[in-house]
């Protein structure tokens, strides 16, 4: 055997370097929906559950923040159209800081729907306040 061919067949030997956790957030939010999607059927291999468990450590930082600006964003709007409880200052800096991270989401479009209804008010308020 020639050393290209032994370099060659080596290459092939060598498993493919995964990429590593908390290097790119956005990756690890992707990797993780398509494992949890997965998690019941077909279910996930020894591996791919301690990946999966890794991912959940690593973007627990993450997930509050997302959590935040969610609470901050349905409490602004409550206050806004629902006669709600204004904002703080301080809460109003965190959540245009928050924004920058983060985009509103459907789920949190409906909980600001389901505030309307709670609130009695017209729900053509939400089309004018959704952002596209």
């Amino acid at each position: 055997m020639s050393i290209r061919s032994l370099k060659a067949r080596l290459k092939r030997l060598t498993p493919p370097a995964r990429p590593v956790i908390g290097e790119d957030v956005d990756r690890d939010l992707r990797r993780r929906q398509e494992l949890g999607g997965r998690t019941y059927v077909p279910g996930l291999t020894a591996a791919e559950e301690a990946e999966y468990a890794e991912l959940n450590e690593s973007l627990k930082k993450e997930d509050e923040d997302s959590r935040r600006f969610c609470h901050l964003t349905l409490q602004d709007f409550e206050s806004t159209h629902c006669d709600g409880e204004a904002l703080t200052v301080a809460e109003r800096i965190e959540l245009a800081e928050l924004s920058k991270r983060h985009r509103s989401d459907g789920l949190l479009d409906s909980h600001k729907a389901y505030a309307l209804v709670l609130a009695g008010k017209d729900l053509k308020i939400l089309e004018s306040c959704i952002r596209r």
